[in-house]
């Protein structure tokens, strides 16, 4: 440590004890530490900074489970009576969860008990970490290596209040079996100017209230939709200068109202009165606080109970911790941080995505050759395209959420409820246009792209999933076309696809799933095997082509009329990109349906309707079989949820090269791309392992011997139940970690 330039004055030792292994804490000149309590396991520091402190706990926990937990029963005592913010760190030799070890030995869930008790009991927060999930290997190669998540970061919950954005840097393992930790408290640097949004709090403000009848009594000339834009438009204006120079913070104007009342009760006589007016404003101003930290929190399950300000900000700490993009990788291997950068890169990788790649010159005439059946009547298209009704549009706005994102309109549902009585007429008159005339204002179709992370520590944009943040009087016009075309889509849509369809459910996919990979684990006999493979598509909303979709609507009866409306709507969108929450650049698509629009899960489901045809067609010729599990049961094929496909088929190499004529006609047309890296097959036990792994080679993805999950439950039970349901158990505890 001497060497290091670590001298007694500014580092602390604990003997090593047996072959143990002993502690040492070490800090830099001008580090005002006190070391003020150790033992053979931790070492207990107070950091003093300018008008604040803080603990930091260094520990080394036992590997003998027993030891471990009286190690932990120790220090729990010693946490709980710590009266600043604190931070345990270290070595705690047992994972949490399963996901936390690879490798060796199944997972034994008693070894985690006395940590978990330890983490639940304080309160503990894990602020997560950026680098490799394990920090601990056995190095050694093939099936013998052991990785574990045995070193953390645990925090209290006054220090995640005073550091929001702590996370923990996992560094190279390199000459050591653990890799390095570091806690940061600032991972990261957020140079984006926050967007405007329309508060909550503001629906009850008579200043609002007077600015939006102030701008409604203008007198504005256009369409409908026209006059309605340049209204929100103004409004947006006004409201967003009264913010920054009005009092509408609600802290600041708690401790505000704190302070004024400390100074009555101060004086002689004390004025009462005068104290009970300003609590019933504290008391509005408490509320006004809990209300915009729900709204930012998007928690729509808590309705009851105490204030609940605390939980709804640790929410959003962790949502803007978890949906920060620190950096991208680019093709060549060059890591970009800055943010100009990544908006760069994010832009370029979604213009791509929504921009069409092959133009199939004769869609019509090929998707009309599909075994699609015209099941839209002229009945049903009277329903779908009957005249649109103000009841029908008020009675949408007001089922809609109300503090769901808003788009690039800044309004979310909030605003429109609140002052119904107002804009109300406006809105109706915007929508029921769009249905007489077909054509949508450009500006109501500008759409916010946010980026979420499919994965814990995104490295590129293919981990990044692109969800659309549309504007609220689009969202109204999509929910009513989404609300009329449910009503018959369970009379369309085929029965292998059971998403998004009344009176079928997602159980019914599962229970299916769960009987044929049973069938394929039993069947160990017979000349048949039959396979079971797992088709992931790849962005798959992003990828859809208008033209094919237009076509399947025209194969399947839908009238001119409704066409019209849907392509107008593909038609007429645009997007910005945000990065970090700050939006960057402007393009049009050419295909793609966005998640987020209250249409596009149903219009998906019509897109597959194509899959399903091909599929049907292979039967019909002989060139696919399905699988019966029983001389008397149906015969499947494969079984749909939205962008889920399962696919059954037997196990020849004929099948597999039929399959992937289905495959290539399918991406052909739907502009979709199977995942190869994402899908995997299965087979029957009566199929030896070199033809499996031939014909998983043929179909170009990886075997597994059963596929583990299915709409992310168990597709087989195992006998051990505790073991297959244990990850319900994790992903509660991972909820409740940190609230009390």
């Amino acid at each position: 440590m001497r060497g290091l330039g670590f001298v007694n004055s500014n580092c602390f030792f604990v003997d090593a004890v047996d072959a143990a292994g002993g502690l040492v804490v070490a800090w830099s000149p001008g580090v005002d530490a006190l070391v003020f309590y150790h033992s053979n396991f931790c070492i207990c520091s107070r950091i003093n900074e300018l008008n604040f402190s803080y603990i930091v706990v260094s520990v080394y926990i036992s590997c003998n489970v027993t030891i471990r937990a009286s190690q932990l029963a120790q220090l729990q005592e010693l946490c709980a009576t710590f009266p600043i913010p604190y931070v345990v760190i270290g070595d705690f030799n047992t994972t949490l969860y399963e996901c936390e070890k690879d490798g060796g030995n199944p997972w034994n869930a008693s070894q985690a008990i006395s940590l978990r008790d330890f983490v639940h009991d304080l309160g503990l927060h894990d602020p997560g970490f950026l680098g490799e999930q394990f920090t601990w290997t056995n190095k050694r190669m093939g099936a013998a290596c052991i990785r574990e998540r045995l070193d953390r970061s645990l925090c209290s919950q006054s220090w995640m209040d005073r550091f929001p954005e702590t996370l923990v840097k996992h560094f190279t393992d390199q000459g050591s079996d653990h890799r390095a930790l570091l806690l940061s408290d600032k991972p990261y640097a957020r140079n984006c100017r926050p967007l405007f949004r329309f508060d909550a709090r503001w629906a009850d403000n008579p200043e609002v209230r007077a600015m939006v009848n102030y701008v409604w009594k203008e007198d504005v000339q256009g369409t409908p939709m026209f006059r309605l834009w340049e209204r929100l438009k103004k409004l947006r204006h006004l409201l967003y200068d009264w913010s920054r120079a009005g009092t509408t913070n609600s802290l600041w104007n708690i401790n505000t109202l704190q302070g004024e009342i400390e100074r009555i009760k101060a004086a002689h006589p004390i004025d009462w009165e005068a104290i009970r007016l300003l609590e019933t404003e504290l008391n509005r101003q408490w509320e006004a606080e809990e209300l915009y930290w729900q709204q930012k929190s998007r928690v729509n399950w808590l309705k009851k109970g105490d204030k609940n300000s605390s939980y709804f900000h640790t929410v959003t700490r962790t949502h803007r911790k978890k949906n920060f993009v620190e950096g991208l990788r680019t093709d060549d291997g060059v890591w970009i941080t800055d943010e100009p950068g990544k908006a760069g890169m994010a832009i370029s990788f979604c213009q791509h995505l929504f921009t069409t790649e092959n133009q199939v010159a004769n869609m019509a005439e090929r998707v009309a050759g599909l075994p699609i059946a015209q099941s839209v009547t002229p009945a049903m298209n009277d329903t779908l395209t009957a005249a649109v009704l103000p009841s029908e549009v008020q009675k949408t706005v007001f089922a809609m959420g109300s503090k769901q994102a808003p788009g690039s309109d800044d309004f979310t549902g909030k605003f429109f409820k609140a002052f119904w009585d107002v804009v109300g007429s406006s809105v109706i008159d915007a929508v029921c246009s769009f249905f007489a005339t077909s054509r949508m204002l450009r500006s109501f179709n500008h759409t916010w792209l946010t980026l979420i992370p499919k994965v814990e520590t995104v490295e590129n944009m293919r981990q990044l999933r692109p969800i659309s943040l549309c504007q609220f009087v689009y969202k109204v016009i999509t929910k009513i076309m989404a609300e009329r075309l449910a009503c018959i889509l369970s009379q369309i849509i085929s029965e292998g696809q059971n998403a998004f369809i009344r009176e079928r459910q997602i159980v019914d996919n599962v229970l299916l799933g769960h009987e044929l990979m049973h069938y394929l684990k039993i069947k160990t006999r017979g000349k048949k095997g039959y396979m079971a493979l797992k088709v992931d598509m790849e962005k798959a909303y992003n990828r859809v082509e208008w033209s094919f979709l237009l076509a399947v609507l025209d194969k399947m009866g839908f009238n001119s009329v409704w066409q019209g409306w849907i392509h107008e709507c593909l038609r007429s969108s645009s997007f910005s990109v945000l990065m970090n929450g700050s939006p960057s650049g402007f393009f049009s698509p050419s295909r793609g349906l966005r998640q987020g629009d209250p249409l596009s899960p149903l219009l998906f489901l019509l897109c597959t309707e194509g899959f399903s045809a091909l599929l049907r067609k292979a039967i019909t010729e002989n060139k696919l079989e399905g699988i019966k599990v029983a001389p008397r049961a149906p015969r499947i094929s494969h079984l749909f949820f939205a962008d889920d496909s399962y696919l059954f088929l037997r196990g020849t190499l004929q099948e597999c090269e039929n399959l992937m004529v289905v495959l290539n006609e399918y991406e052909e047309l739907s502009g979709q791309k199977v995942n190869l890296a994402k899908s995997a097959v299965c087979f029957s036990n009566n199929i030896v392992r070199e033809d499996q792994e031939f014909l998983a080679a043929i179909l170009g993805v990886g075997a597994v011997g059963v596929h583990d999950k299915y709409l992310g439950l168990p597709t087989l039970i195992a006998r051990s139940k505790t073991a297959t349901f244990r990850f319900l158990e994790e992903k509660l505890l991972e909820r409740l970690q940190g609230w009390k």
